[in-house]
């Protein structure tokens, strides 16, 4: 199933919100979509991962770039309420100890209000 994109602003803080495959084909569409918020910007980015069915290498790939990127400019990356497949393979590959994973929305609402107490 080819990924589906859509940004969208929720109080201040930016999502994409994914549905479908994130393979080879969606990798470069991510990393597109996502860095167009690496502004000065300090708003967290959040990828709705709940409608990926599946992910490959590349697509891990794309999410260690981004956070990657993110880290570098001390600003927060979060994937929010992965699907079981995809939380099982970053569970596999040891990502889950690397990335922010929140499940439901209050952890999205602390993730944030951490990033606004930060000077």
């Amino acid at each position: 199933m080819a990924l589906e994109i859509q940004s969208v602003a929720k109080e201040g803080v930016n999502w994409l919100v994914l549905k479908g495959d994130l393979s080879s084909e969606a990798s470069p569409k991510l990393k597109e979509a996502a860095l167009v918020f690496l502004t000065d910007d300090p708003s967290p980015l959040i990828l709705d991962m709940a409608e990926v069915p599946y992910i490959d290498s590349s697509g891990l790939g794309a999410l260690i770039y981004l956070h990657k990127n993110w880290r570098e400019r001390r600003r927060k990356m979060l994937l929010y309420n992965p699907s079981p497949l995809v939380k099982k393979f970053l569970a596999t590959t040891g990502l889950l100890r690397v990335f922010r994973v929140a499940g439901t929305p209050q952890e999205v609402a602390e993730a944030v209000s951490e990033v606004e107490k930060q000077p």
